[in-house]
C-alpha cells in the first residue's frame, strides 16, 4: 500500500495521510505540495498563502450524508481555493468513511453539492461545445444534462490532504451541468495538456448534510460581527445579514461598492446611482409559501426599449432553504426561487418552455443592466452590468431565464398579492398601487371555472328536456278539412269554411302540438285556429301555416318551403275540448313549377304531450349570455396583461 507516515522531503516536518483516497498534501509547516507513492515522498513546489475566506470547513471536520438517523459519516481531507475572476471559491475534498470513497464538495448560493469522479465511457465534448444553456447526454451519466456555466479558474492555494498535488497558479476550465433528480456535474479540462475528467453528483438538500468542526488547529477568522460592520468610506451601519452566502455589498449612505472578506468589508469604488428607498426595507422578516424570509438585498434593473427606460425592482431574500427573490413592477410582486436548467425544456420550437409537463408561453425578453443596489448579494453585483432576460408565464406562474455569455440561471415564481405580502412581513402603510396587469397575475374571471359552468348547466338543461320529453305523446284529435275552392290572402271574415270539430278528451294537463299537414305545391295554406274549453268556455288561439316552392331555374330544379307545420300550445288543462279552424290558402306559381290552381289538401293532428324545441333553445341562449360575459372579462383582462409583453407570440 501507499505511505501513510513520513518527513516532509522539503522541512522534514512530520506528515501523516489519515485518508485511504488521498494521493498528496500540503505540508502544513513549510506549505509545499507533496505527492505520496509506496516507497518516499515527492516534493513538488511551494503553495502559496490560503486567502482568509473564512471557510465554512477545515481538514479534519466530519460530517453526515442522508437522513437524519441514517447518515454516512463524512471526513473533510483537504480544500482547494480557486478563483474565477470574481473572487475566491472552497472546494472539499471529502471522503465517505464506509465506502472509502471520495468527492467534491462545494457550496454556492446556500446549497451543498457533492460529486464523485466518475470514469467516462466514451469522449467527452469539448469546452468550448458547452456553451451555456445546451442540452445532451453525457458519457457515463444516464440522462439529459444542461450546460449551466462555463468558466475559467486559477488555483490560489490549497491545505490538507488532496486527491492529487496542487500547484498555485494553475489555470483550466471548467463546465458545470445540471442533470434529472437533482443532479449536478463538473467537466474539468484542466490546461488542454490532459484528457478532461467527469465528476458526477446531486445538490444536496439542507437536511441532508451537517458538518462539526471537529478539526484541531486554527482556523480561519469567522464572522462573529458581521451584524456591526460599518462602511469603511463614510462609517455608516453596513450590517451583513447572512454572511454565509454574501460576497458583496452596498451602502445605502454614500453608494460605496463594498467587497466583504473575512469578516470584514473592503471598499471598492464609489458608484453613480439615484438613492433609492427600498419598500421593503432590509432586514425585514416575514414568512411566505411556508418558508422564512430575511430581506438582504436590494436592486433597481432597467431596460431600454423604443426610446423609453422600463424599471423594476428586485429584493433579495435569504432563506433556510437558500436565497429567494421577490421581483416588484407597476406594484406587482412575483416571489421567486432557484430552479435546475435541468426541469425545463422547450417547447413548441424553442417559443414557449415547459415543466413539470405544463406548458409556460414566451411573455417578454430583454437585455436588463443593474441600475441601484443596495444591501447585500451572492455574487460580485456591479452597476451596469447587464444579462439577457427571457419570462415564460402560467399564470400565477413563471419561469425566469437569466443568461450570460458564461452562464443560464432558471427561476420559477409565483405571483404574490401585495396586501398577502405586506401582511407576511408585518409592515406599515399600504403596498405600492397596482397599475396596469402584472405578467403572471392570475386572471380573475376563470375560463375553465366559465366553461365547466356553462356545460354542467347545459347538461342540466338537457336532463331536465329529456324528463319533460320523455312522457306519452298521444294523437286526441285528427280530421281531414275542405279548403275553399278559390284563393284567398286571408281567412274569409264570414267564416263560410270555419269547421267546430268534435269533442275530443285529454285525461292530463299536458302541452299540445297542433300538426297541419298538407299538399300545397307553390301554394301557401294558412290555418286561423281556436282550441274551446267545453266545461269553462275558455278560447285559447292558434295559427299555423304551412308553404311549400319550387321551380327551374338555369336549368336546375329548386324548392324551398315545408309543406308540413306544428304549433305548441302551453299546458293545457285536463277536459273536454273542441276546436275551431278556419283554412283558407293561396298560389304562387314559379317558373318551370306548377301553377298551384287545384285546391290543397289539408289535415290536423293534434297530439298531447308534445313539447317545443324553442322553449329548450331560449333556456340555452340564456345559458350562453353569463359565459360571454366572463369570456369577455377575461379576454379584456389578458389583452391589458399582453400590453405589457414585447413578444409577439400571445397564445
Amino acid at each position: 500500500g501507499l505511505m501513510r507516515q513520513a518527513s516532509c522531503p522539503n522541512c522534514g516536518g512530520p506528515i501523516e495521510f489519515k485518508l485511504g483516497s488521498s494521493l498528496a498534501q500540503v505540508c502544513p509547516f513549510c506549505r509545499f505540495s507533496v505527492v505520496r507513492t509506496d516507497r518516499s515522498l515527492e516534493a513538488l513546489g511551494r503553495v502559496a498563502d490560503l486567502v482568509p475566506s473564512a471557510a465554512e470547513l477545515a481538514p479534519g471536520d466530519r460530517g453526515g450524508l442522508g437522513p437524519e438517523g441514517q447518515r454516512e459519516e463524512l471526513v473533510v481531507g483537504g480544500r482547494l481555493q480557486l478563483d474565477h475572476g470574481q473572487g475566491p471559491w472552497d472546494e472539499y475534498f471529502v471522503e465517505l468513511t464506509r465506502q472509502r470513497r471520495w468527492a467534491w464538495m462545494t457550496k454556492s448560493q446556500g446549497r451543498w453539492k457533492l460529486m464523485f469522479p466518475t470514469q467516462p465511457t466514451g469522449p467527452l465534448p469539448s469546452w468550448s461545445q458547452m456553451s451555456p444553456g445546451a442540452q445532451g447526454t453525457l458519457p457515463g451519466a444516464p440522462g439529459t444534462w444542461t450546460v449551466q456555466e462555463r468558466g475559467s479558474s486559477t488555483l490560489i492555494s490549497a491545505e490538507g490532504e488532496l486527491p492529487e498535488p496542487a500547484r498555485s497558479g494553475e489555470q483550466g476550465h471548467y463546465v458545470d451541468l445540471v442533470g434529472p433528480d437533482g443532479g449536478f456535474a463538473t467537466i474539468d479540462y484542466g490546461d488542454g495538456s490532459q484528457a478532461p475528467k467527469l465528476f458526477v453528483g446531486r445538490v444536496l438538500q439542507n437536511q441532508e448534510v451537517a458538518f462539526q468542526k471537529t478539526a484541531a488547529g486554527p482556523r480561519d477568522v469567522q464572522r462573529v460581527d458581521a451584524a456591526r460592520l460599518r462602511c469603511p468610506n463614510c462609517g455608516a451601519p453596513v450590517p451583513i445579514l447572512a454572511p454565509d452566502i454574501t460576497d458583496r455589498a452596498a451602502c445605502a449612505s454614500c453608494n460605496s461598492l463594498l467587497d466583504f472578506q473575512q469578516g470584514q468589508l473592503v471598499f471598492l469604488k464609489a458608484i453613480e446611482q439615484h438613492r433609492q428607498r427600498p419598500a421593503i426595507p432590509l432586514g425585514s422578516e416575514g414568512e411566505l409559501f411556508g418558508e422564512k424570509a430575511l430581506v438582504i438585498g436590494f436592486m433597481e434593473r432597467g431596460v431600454h426599449e423604443d426610446g423609453q427606460l422600463f424599471t423594476w425592482r428586485e429584493y433579495l431574500l435569504h432563506t433556510d432553504s437558500g436565497y429567494r427573490w421577490l421581483t416588484e413592477d407597476d406594484g406587482h410582486w412575483t416571489y421567486l426561487s432557484p430552479c435546475s436548467a435541468a426541469e425545463v425544456e422547450p417547447a413548441m420550437g424553442g417559443l414557449n418552455m415547459k415543466r413539470g409537463g405544463k406548458r409556460h408561453r414566451l411573455f417578454s425578453t430583454a437585455n436588463a443592466h443593474v441600475r441601484y443596489v443596495a444591501g447585500e448579494f451572492y455574487w460580485k453585483v456591479e452597476t451596469g452590468q447587464t444579462a439577457d432576460l427571457r419570462d415564460f408565464i402560467r399564470p400565477p406562474n413563471v419561469l425566469s431565464e437569466e443568461r450570460t455569455a458564461s452562464e443560464v440561471v432558471w427561476s420559477v415564481g409565483r405571483y404574490v398579492e401585495p396586501d398577502a405580502l405586506w401582511k407576511a412581513f408585518g409592515l406599515e402603510g399600504k403596498p405600492p398601487k397596482r397599475t396596469g396587469v402584472g405578467p403572471c397575475q392570475p386572471n380573475p374571471a376563470s375560463l375553465r371555472f366559465g366553461c365547466l359552468t356553462f356545460l354542467a348547466l347545459a347538461l342540466g338543461l338537457c336532463a331536465v328536456s329529456g324528463v319533460v320529453s320523455a312522457g306519452e305523446e298521444k294523437v286526441v284529435f285528427q280530421q281531414a278539412l275542405n279548403v275553399p275552392v278559390t284563393t284567398r290572402n286571408e281567412p274569409d271574415p264570414l267564416g263560410t269554411y270555419a269547421v267546430l270539430s268534435a269533442p275530443f278528451t285529454i285525461t292530463k294537463a299536458s302541452p299540445l302540438g297542433v300538426t297541419v299537414a298538407t299538399s300545397a305545391n307553390n301554394q301557401y295554406v294558412g290555418v286561423n285556429g281556436a282550441l274551446i274549453d267545453e266545461a269553462s268556455n275558455e278560447v285559447r288561439e292558434f295559427y299555423a301555416d304551412a308553404g311549400y316552392y319550387s321551380g327551374r331555374s338555369g336549368g336546375e330544379s329548386w324548392s324551398e318551403g315545408s309543406r308540413n307545420d306544428t304549433t305548441y300550445l302551453p299546458r293545457v288543462p285536463a277536459g273536454t275540448y273542441r276546436l275551431r279552424l278556419d283554412p283558407y290558402w293561396t298560389s304562387f306559381p314559379q317558373p318551370g313549377g306548377p301553377l298551384g290552381n287545384v285546391a290543397p289538401t289539408l289535415r290536423v293532428t293534434v297530439q298531447s304531450g308534445v313539447t317545443s324545441g324553442m322553449g329548450f333553445f331560449c333556456a340555452l341562449c340564456l345559458l350562453v349570455v353569463p359565459f360571454l360575459l366572463i369570456f369577455f372579462r377575461y379576454a379584456g383582462f389578458e389583452s391589458r396583461r399582453n400590453q405589457k409583453s414585447n413578444v409577439t407570440q400571445n397564445g
